[in-house]
């Protein structure tokens, strides 16, 4: 099976109709057929993918950026432009990463520390349930020259005062992190992830 381009990218998040398009056009493409003309398209973005889009718009997203895609009597074929343009839209391969439960361990001293060390500028976690512990493994992981926003549902503060007393301490030291308790119940799996996602 051919691998796709967007495979990875989201129709339905994309910014304009020209990459509707050319997501449209990557996604119909096999070994035997790479143009389709624009009647193809929008059926394929209406009935298959759920965007509501007009065979005019598409045509008219198409012929905006005439490097991007070749045209003849069987319809448009993307080109090398418009691949990069999609291409400008994956996620980073290392941007979501599943940790499996039952290895607290290796996740806490050898999972953790490069993807924190691979986030930039403000980093945003949110666990459901934070502690003493929370604390101690940002402050093994996470520099002095980012910042922290930690979003919880619960914290634990056993001793009652600790988590407090560790969170001071941090701030002495240096650390800029904020706390803030999100008490819905939406919260249910651990997030970590910067200002490139905005």
């Amino acid at each position: 099976m051919l691998k796709k381009i967007t495979d990875d990218l989201d129709p339905h998040s994309l910014s304009s109709n020209k990459l509707i398009a050319f997501w449209a056009i990557d996604q119909l493409t096999d070994e035997r057929d790479d143009r389709f003309k624009c009647g193809r398209i929008t059926k394929f973005l209406i009935e298959e993918v759920g965007i509501n889009v007009s065979r005019q718009a598409i045509n008219y997203a198409l012929n905006s950026d005439k490097k991007a895609t070749h045209k003849n009597g069987n319809g448009y074929k993307l080109m090398q432009p418009a691949k990069d343009q999609l291409n400008l839209l994956l996620p980073d391969v290392d941007q979501v990463i599943m940790i499996s439960p039952g290895k607290p361990f290796s996740t806490k001293h050898v999972i953790l520390k490069p993807i924190f060390e691979s986030l930039n500028g403000t980093i945003c976690i949110s666990d459901p349930f934070v502690d003493v512990k929370t604390l101690d493994l940002i402050h093994r992981n996470i520099g002095l020259d980012k910042s922290i926003q930690l979003l919880t549902a619960k914290i634990t503060d056993k001793p009652v005062g600790s988590f407090e007393r560790y969170l001071s301490d941090l701030r002495k030291e240096g650390m800029q992190i904020e706390v803030a308790i999100y008490s819905k119940s939406e919260l249910h799996d651990r997030y970590f992830f910067d200002d490139s996602i905005f």
